[in-house]
């Protein structure tokens, strides 16, 4: 019979691993979506740039992340963190209204199915360009 304590550490050891290894997963799911969308133009212009910012349980920034195409890097740089929320962050130089496209959709939808195993949520994707912004959550599509 194991101390409390030890089973304790064995049991958030093993739920560390189980998130780490859901985070190798998803690594490798999201570097092949990226590759993806790059080769078919998904939406994504040179004029637009991406960030996850990264939030503490009350919802206050901790950490901001360029979202580029070094997924593994970006998926450690999240298990390091601890952080159950983020927003994705979406800048546009566009003279536009920053109104969501459907790739817009497709990307904050992947993301939010594939951090799900990493207990990792979407508080918001915010889309911000010259006239205004677009909130995800005051909308409802989230």
């Amino acid at each position: 019979m194991l101390h409390p304590r030890l089973a304790e550490a064995r049991e958030n050891f093993a739920a560390k691993w189980r998130r780490f290894a859901a985070a190798r997963s998803a690594s490798d799911r999201l570097a092949r979506a990226a590759a993806h969308a790059q080769s078919h133009d998904c939406g994504m212009t040179d004029t637009a740039t991406l960030h996850l910012l990264l939030l503490d349980e009350q919802w206050q920034p901790r950490r901001r992340v360029a979202l580029d195409e070094d997924w593994r890097a970006t998926m450690d740089i999240l298990l390091r963190c601890d952080s159950s929320w983020l927003v994705i962050e979406q800048r546009r130089d566009e003279a536009a209204a920053p109104l969501p496209r459907s790739s817009d959709i497709r990307l904050t939808r992947s993301l939010r199915r594939r951090l799900r195993p990493m207990e990792i949520r979407i508080a918001d994707h915010i889309i911000e360009g010259a006239q205004g912004r677009f909130s995800f959550r005051e909308a409802g599509l989230l």
